[in-house]
């Protein structure tokens, strides 16, 4: 099955059923799927930047301005993925229960 969710929506769910007093053993995998796969999108979004960047110099644009945005983007994405990733994995990227 291929369910298709944003990174807030995602959250949402997980938020959801965390409040969930009684935990079978099927909710407990679906949760640190749903982690796994949060932890994946926010990697995955800051790679994403990067390849436009390069992408955007390899084609020669030479709107410096333009660029200097993507970065500051990937910047703050790459805080917020931090922040998000932190919220479900230690430092050493154990799934936090």
């Amino acid at each position: 099955m291929i369910i298709e969710l944003n990174l807030a929506q995602a959250e949402e769910i997980l938020n959801v059923l965390n409040e969930r007093k009684s935990k079978t053993i099927n909710l407990m995998s679906a949760m640190s799927i749903i982690k796994y796969v949060i932890k994946h999108e926010t990697e995955v979004q800051v790679e994403e930047i990067d390849r436009l960047i390069k992408r955007i110099n390899d084609n020669g644009y030479k709107n410096s301005r333009l660029v200097e945005d993507f970065h500051n983007v990937k910047e703050i994405m790459g805080v917020e993925s931090g922040k998000t990733k932190d919220k479900y994995f230690d430092r050493e990227g154990n799934e936090k229960k």
